[in-house]
């Protein structure tokens, strides 16, 4: 079996593509960057998340079976060695427009589904990671004559 390379050492403040689950099953909390299982509640595995406090609007987020789990813009510091994201910021989902993410196994472009967008959306993203890096699309379009 080929061993993978060490992972390189993060480099600076990084943020995940796309906004990200953060669940903390009772163990401490955890940053979804795979697959999530669609269980109720969900489950994942990825970095500790250090520096982690559930907001006080518990709106924000989800819990089930002592499970918490929400959707989240994070930033933060990233140490391979010990798979540990140190937070500098979380900025929680308003939940109403995202209804899935997921990398595009043949581009590699991040594909979000949306409920709708007007193109504001797209051009955020092409203003945050560049154009063509994440694509829009919205599940509701206008209707043309």
């Amino acid at each position: 079996m080929t061993e993978l390379p060490t992972p390189p050492p993060g480099d600076g403040e990084l943020t995940p593509a796309a906004l990200a689950m953060v669940l903390d099953p009772g163990s401490g909390p955890e940053l979804c960057l795979g697959a999530i299982a669609e269980s109720y509640p969900p489950q994942c595995s990825g970095p500790a998340i250090i520096g982690w406090t559930w907001p006080d609007d518990d709106d924000v987020f989800d819990e089930a079976s002592g499970v918490q789990w929400g959707t989240f813009r994070v930033s933060g510091t990233y140490v391979a060695e010990a798979a540990e994201f140190t937070l500098t910021e979380a900025v929680p989902s308003d939940g109403s427009d995202l209804l899935s993410a997921g990398v595009d196994g043949i581009t590699g472009t991040v594909q979000l589904s949306v409920v709708l967008d007007d193109g504001s959306l797209q051009a955020t993203a092409n203003e945050r990671y560049g154009d063509g890096v994440v694509v829009v699309n919205s599940a509701l379009v206008p209707i043309v004559d």
